[in-house]
């Protein structure tokens, strides 16, 4: 006799387990969205300061100078960077900037009347630096890249 009462018990309660099991099917998936547009807000923040640091290094590759109007945005890609990525990015950005500083101070240095031999120095100088920084193009969607996929955050 009691396992005749617990059995319409056990079917009544089948309705209300069903719902709850749907309840969390469409937790999850509003979840799933949710975290797919977080990363998708994320990837175009990030990639505008990508671009802002590729222009740089192309302005610099294609006039083998630093362009004064370049630097405002690199270096505000550099302070969206430090909340948007780890902090391996940020530091790279900031070599980028000291670097390229390095190669117009040396080039403003030779520009003076000077004796060849520190002239010489300072001409490889700023070349070596020249060098490094049209070397960091194609090194850059390396830097970026693990941050940039949509599949994780």
């Amino acid at each position: 006799m009691i396992m005749d009462s617990s059995i319409p018990n056990l079917i009544g309660a089948l309705p209300t387990a069903f719902v709850a099991l749907i309840a969390v099917y469409i937790a999850y998936q509003q979840w799933r969205t949710n975290r797919f547009q977080l990363r998708h807000a994320l990837f175009d923040r990030r990639f505008e300061i990508y671009k802002a640091v590729q222009r740089y290094l192309s302005d610099i590759m294609t006039h083998a100078k630093l362009n004064d109007e370049g630097i405002p945005p690199l270096l505000d890609a550099y302070q969206r960077a430090k909340f948007l990525f780890g902090s391996d990015i940020p530091e790279y950005i900031d070599v980028i900037y000291k670097r390229s500083l390095n190669m117009q101070l040396y080039e403003n240095q030779y520009a003076e009347p000077l004796a060849s031999d520190r002239r010489s120095e300072l001409v490889k100088k700023k070349h070596e630096e020249l060098t490094w920084l049209c070397n960091q193009l194609p090194v850059l969607a390396e830097k970026f890249g693990p941050y940039m996929s949509l599949g994780k955050a």
